[in-house]
C-alpha cells in the first residue's frame, strides 16, 4: 500500500509525500501523479521519507523522473544506492539531507 498527499502546493513548486512502498501498481499511479504534476509546468519534488520499499518498476520510474530535473528528498541510504546500483543512471538528484533513517 501507498499513500500519495500533496505537501504545500504552490505555483513553482509541487511537493508529492510517499509513504509507503512503491510495488506492482502503485508504480503506475506515483507515475500518473507525476505526470499531473509536471503538466503544471511546475518543479517537482518527491519526498521520500515514508518509502519503506521500491521495487525495481519504482527504480526505473524514479530514475526517469530524476532525469526530468524531479528531485528526489528524504532518501534513505538503502534507496539512494538502489538508485545508484541499476543501470541506466547518469548521477541522480538528491537534495542535501543529513538524516539517516533505518528500516
Amino acid at each position: 500500500m501507498l499513500r500519495i498527499s500533496e505537501n504545500n502546493p504552490s505555483f513553482e513548486n509541487v511537493i508529492l509525500l510517499l509513504e509507503g512502498q512503491v510495488v506492482n501498481s502503485w508504480v503506475e499511479i506515483v507515475r500518473e501523479s507525476c505526470e499531473q504534476a509536471l503538466a503544471k509546468n511546475c518543479q517537482l519534488v518527491l519526498d521520500c521519507a515514508g518509502v519503506t520499499f521500491v521495487d525495481r518498476q519504482g527504480i526505473a520510474l524514479f530514475q526517469t523522473l530524476q532525469k526530468r530535473q524531479v528531485q528526489l528528498i528524504n532518501c534513505s541510504p538503502f534507496l539512494k544506492e538502489q538508485l545508484k546500483e541499476m543501470p541506466g543512471l547518469q548521477g541522480g538528484h538528491y537534495a542535501n539531507d543529513n538524516s539517516a533513517r533505518k528500516f
